[in-house]
């Protein structure tokens, strides 16, 4: 539900919730559908060691992610704009 179709004379797609609650980590989430995300490592002694990294890095990105909306995004080009 991040999107939806506007009607009118040409397609065109808007918002499909409010900007301040779609997060980066919604939009990382639905970019990642259907891909699955499991290593495709060999089945050796550091497979265990690179999962638990990828792990880390995974929650720290949905941490930071999640604290990030399309609205502050847009408040922030805005800014940039203006100055």
């Amino acid at each position: 539900r991040l999107v939806t179709e506007i009607a009118g004379s040409e397609h065109a797609y808007g918002p499909g919730r409010p900007l301040d609650q779609i997060t980066v980590h919604d939009i990382l989430q639905s970019l990642r559908m259907g891909q699955g995300q499991e290593l495709s490592t060999c089945s050796d002694s550091a497979r265990a060691v690179v999962k638990q990294e990828f792990e880390t890095v995974a929650r720290a990105e949905e941490l930071s992610a999640s604290n990030v909306t399309l609205r502050s995004i847009v408040e922030r080009s805005l800014e940039g704009a203006r100055a």
